[in-house]
């Protein structure tokens, strides 16, 4: 949290410090040419970074295999453990803030080059709290977890952002269901899979179940949404007439009525029997536990 006050504390500077971070215009460069390579073009910026990623994570899982790396397991389960037997957890803590920013400042880097400039918006709360969201829904507990939340979320919102204003609201969602239904992230349910000792089609058909809940569920979720943005919409709001019923909103290649009850029953209707599929699924997979418990 400290952290993350700091950097919105220079996003709230920057613009005012044109000596140092040039100002609303940011700072500007242009790349030079390395060993031979010129690098104007952007097949030559993509392999430089996919060789410092290489590189990254190769050096980055060989810290996982360190005594200080394992230190730091120690320090995500149980900080006060460590401190009793001996550790100083303060010291540990420092050097892996130190190793983190390192890996980040790389990350940094790459991005001035690819952009060939950097401006205030660097320091935008918004791009620091991706990074832990990503962390988080991809798997903490997983070494390759975050890359995974990162690669999903990012195609998530280059896909979705063409067809909705609406999607980083979705992207908040997708973080709290995460969160309260899959704590160990996207990661944890591969690993749900390895260390289950039920069979590969059991699994298969309550996971099944539970896609299908969370799908109706989702699709509810998607057409209230949907459709309070453009009944809010200022331009839907500029073809109003008092004293007129409200004109149908064209969604999902079908005219709505925003006063006509079917179509707010709709979405009750999908987030009931989703929910409804999601608690017998649920039900019926703590049912089997208790049973192989017993």
């Amino acid at each position: 949290m400290i952290t993350l006050a700091l950097a919105e504390l220079l996003h709230a500077l920057a613009p005012h410090l044109t000596g140092v971070f040039g100002g609303e215009a940011g700072v500007s460069s242009m790349r030079m040419p390395a060993w031979g390579v010129s690098f104007g073009e952007p097949i030559h910026v993509y392999y430089l970074s996919l060789a410092w990623v290489l590189a990254s994570l190769g050096a980055l899982f060989f810290f996982t295999r360190t005594p200080l790396g394992r230190l730091t397991l120690g320090l995500r389960e149980n900080a006060m453990r460590l401190k009793f037997l001996g550790y100083n957890v303060h010291a540990a803590r420092v050097m892996v803030f130190m190793i983190s920013a390192s890996f980040a400042g790389v990350a940094g880097g790459l991005l001035a080059m690819n952009n060939e400039a950097g401006n205030y918006v660097l320091f935008d709360m918004r791009l620091s709290s991706e990074v832990v969201l990503n962390a988080y829904i991809g798997g903490t507990g997983v070494f390759f977890g975050p890359a995974l939340g990162a690669a999903v979320m990012t195609f998530f919102g280059y896909a979705v952002s063409d067809l909705t204003r609406s999607w980083l609201l979705y992207q908040g969602l997708i973080f709290v269901v995460v969160m309260m239904f899959m704590p160990n992230g996207l990661s944890g349910v591969v690993l749900w899979w390895q260390r289950s000792q039920h069979g590969g089609a059991l699994l298969a058909r309550y996971t099944l179940g539970w896609v299908l809940g969370g799908l109706l569920c989702a699709a509810a979720v998607v057409f209230a949404v949907e459709l309070l943005q453009r009944a809010l919409g200022t331009d839907y709001q500029s073809l109003l007439v008092e004293g007129q019923s409200w004109p149908a909103i064209p969604l999902f290649g079908h005219a709505w009525l925003p006063g006509a009850v079917m179509t707010w029953l709709l979405p009750m209707l999908l987030a009931v029997a989703g929910g409804l599929v999601l608690r017998g699924v649920s039900r019926a997979w703590h049912e089997l536990n208790d049973k192989e418990g017993a």
